[in-house]
């Protein structure tokens, strides 16, 4: 007889199937057998059902017929962690609706003892078994030390301090604009003038899983704010950087970048905020910014920026072509560390080069960097990455001459 064998997750949705023959003397020892060796779920993890929702357990000698199965049948099956995975995913839905300032412990302990669900899950081959739960998983991991210490309070503040001179507008972020960061779009109105800026103000880097890996403290990511003022001062990124110093003196800083363009999602921002049904406009990079950005991306080790559309937007300013030159929104993350693009010779990297002014732009934004005061008075932050980072650039460069 042929079975159908499918796994399941916590709510009952298909992530892998396969087909196999049987016997009718096959029992259930080999059909958990070759469940094994078709997914590798150890047998202790196997948790089988019939379709109809009753479980297929008793002795391992029993015939798959003893157990209603016949040709055609569905086997389900379920990892025995996925109970740890739904009671971690219910921690996590109470802590959202844990709101109050002077909840701030309870979402702490509840935290704690999300910890302890994942645990065995990180132990073990659960999450090579769920690779799709592996998004979820990152996606909690970046919110994670967000809600548990309300952070979105604390950005706020940040914000209201930093420009306290300006009539200030602060805007949750809709869903349709990209990026996994925290973050508010803010409207700053000048007093004097009238004159209005638009700005994206941002948690730096992935929030922290402190509560969910005790004795883990996340440092302020140097690289992430050194690409950010680097960009912008090549052309490449916002038009202006801002780092904005926690308002309760912690070691935290926030990032704030001045609006200017298309956003990558193709919304006009004051579409997104305004009009959240607005239809997206169609956009258009030219081949020359597109070798630019091959260039900036192997240079500086932004692996993802050419292939992640949530990292890069349409500065609107049209060319005689009518084309839009692309700008950076968002810094993509590093891997491997900076190279040199092997498909660009060395001439036009030259050319580049010295058309951006790079290397006296790398030495204006580490000073950017370096001397910001909030930056300077902590030790919180990962000054030997950076100069190591830094470094690689360094001997790029070299490579170049």
């Amino acid at each position: 007889m042929e079975l159908f064998i499918v796994l399941h997750d916590h709510d009952g949705t298909p992530h892998k199937k396969f087909r196999a023959k049987f016997t009718k003397e096959t029992n259930l020892d080999q059909l958990n057998a070759e469940i094994q060796k078709t997914w590798r779920i150890e047998i202790k993890d196997q948790q089988l059902f019939l379709d109809n929702g009753e479980e297929i357990f008793g002795l391992g000698e029993r015939s798959l017929q003893s157990f209603g199965l016949n040709n055609g049948s569905t086997v389900v099956v379920k990892h025995v962690l996925l109970t740890n995975w739904r009671t971690y995913l219910e921690g996590v839905d109470e802590i959202r609706k844990l709101t109050s300032s002077g909840e701030t412990s309870s979402r702490k302990r509840i935290a704690v003892q999300g910890r302890r669900q994942l645990s065995p899950l990180d132990d073990s081959d659960f999450f090579s078994i769920y690779p799709n739960l592996v998004k979820k998983r990152r996606e909690i991991d970046n919110e994670i030390n967000f809600l548990v210490h309300n952070s979105a309070k604390y950005l706020k503040r940040a914000i209201e301090n930093y420009y306290k001179n300006y009539e200030v507008e602060i805007v949750q972020k809709p869903k349709k604009a990209a990026g996994v960061q925290h973050g508010f779009f803010v409207r700053v109105k000048n007093k004097s003038n009238g004159i209005c800026k638009q700005y994206y103000a941002k948690t730096v880097g992935a929030q922290p899983k402190a509560e969910f890996a005790p004795g883990e403290k996340l440092k302020i990511d140097l690289i992430e704010l050194f690409l950010y003022q680097l960009l912008s001062l090549i052309g490449f990124g916002a038009p202006e950087v801002h780092i904005l110093p926690d308002s309760t003196n912690s070691d935290s800083v926030y990032l704030s970048t001045a609006l200017s363009f298309r956003m990558a999602s193709g919304y006009l921002v004051d579409e997104l905020l305004e009009n959240p049904k607005a239809s997206k406009k169609e956009t258009f990079i030219s081949g020359e910014a597109q070798n630019q950005f091959n260039i900036i991306a192997g240079l500086l080790g932004l692996v993802d920026l050419l292939d992640n559309k949530g990292k890069y937007g349409m500065v609107e300013r049209k060319t005689a072509c009518d084309e839009r030159e692309g700008g950076t929104v968002d810094v993509a993350d590093l891997a491997q560390g900076p190279r040199i693009p092997k498909s660009t010779t060395t001439t036009s990297l030259k050319d580049y080069v010295e058309r951006w002014e790079l290397r006296k732009h790398i030495q204006e934004a580490k000073k950017l960097i370096l001397e910001n005061e909030a930056i300077r008075n902590t030790d919180n932050k990962n000054l030997p990455q950076f100069e190591f980072y830094l470094k690689q650039i360094e001997e790029n460069l070299k490579n170049i001459q």
